[in-house]
């Protein structure tokens, strides 16, 4: 049986901003990667894929997912040792591990899709196929917004717009899936993050009628023209949005920045050379760096 590798992805532009209506976009990053293997999952792996069929069976039989699973294969498959999910995504970094191997169950196991690539997937409404990716991935956050696996399984840009409808992002816009857009590169922080606590934080402090001004006037326009300069590679524009992001979540949202980057937010505030932002919820993980040079 042959397998195929599904990329991490990269939340470009939108953290937090998506739980406020926000636009987003997030890329494929073909640098990590997990793919199914004919080999023995170790006991714990073994474990946790037998609760998360469980867990499909459940959602299936409460009509919560509308596709079917050859989920007998795929638990005989691990317990004889003939199925392991081999991914170097590094976890708790915000790259879509559980995405990533959302997107592999589901073009291995599901009844009910064509093959990842294929014309009938690429004209399957999104929304629809987000939703079903929602459901399956929701076993290991406890809430996903199925845009991780959605990016993985079609190794494509989605940008996802105010009104909750989505687009493909054209081919011309990502010329090397292994690299980000041009520009922007990572900083690890070198610490692992929880997602939950940090968006629990955020959604309370939205909770002063200021704060979430701030965001609704601030960091969402920003944002919106930080993808627009993005998608039509206007590097002086995205610069004044990066700009305005960087000073934003450096001023509303330095709980998520760690102690260690401080230094070098400040550092690409006051230059002309670069600037930092949140690489999805932050805290910990990745962070973005831009540019323009």
């Amino acid at each position: 049986m042959e397998f195929q590798a599904f990329p991490a992805k990269v939340l470009l532009f939108g953290e937090y901003t998506l739980l406020r209506s926000g636009a987003s976009l997030t890329v494929p990053f073909g640098k990590f990667s997990g793919r199914w293997t004919e080999q023995a999952a170790s006991e714990e792996h073994k474990k946790t894929f037998s609760q998360w069929a469980d867990y499909i069976a459940s959602a299936q039989n409460e009509g919560r997912l509308a596709g079917r699973y050859q989920l007998s294969a795929f638990r005989q498959m691990i317990q004889e040792g003939r199925l392991r999910f081999d991914s170097d995504i590094p976890q708790g970094y915000g790259l879509g591990s559980s995405g990533a191997l959302t997107a592999a169950f589901y073009t291995s196991f599901s009844l009910s899709s064509p093959q990842t690539g294929s014309r009938e997937m690429l004209h399957k409404p999104l929304h629809q196929l987000q939703k079903e990716l929602a459901t399956l991935e929701s076993f290991f956050h406890g809430r996903s917004s199925g845009m991780d696996p959605l990016v993985s399984l079609l190794r494509k840009s989605i940008w996802r717009k105010p009104d909750k409808s989505m687009d493909v992002v054209p081919a011309s816009h990502r010329k090397a899936q292994a690299e980000l857009p041009p520009g922007f590169s990572l900083i690890d922080s070198g610490q692992k993050r929880r997602t939950g606590p940090l968006v629990k934080l955020f959604l309370k402090k939205c909770e002063e009628p200021a704060y979430a001004q701030a965001i609704d006037e601030g960091l969402i326009p920003a944002t919106q023209q930080a993808i627009d300069a993005t998608l039509r590679h206007d590097k002086a524009k995205l610069n004044r949005a990066m700009e305005a992001i960087s000073r934003f979540q450096w001023e509303y949202m330095r709980e998520m920045i760690p102690a260690n980057l401080h230094a070098r937010w400040q550092e690409g505030l006051h230059s002309s050379h670069f600037k930092m932002k949140l690489c999805g919820a932050g805290g910990g993980g990745f962070f973005l760096t831009y540019s323009a040079t």
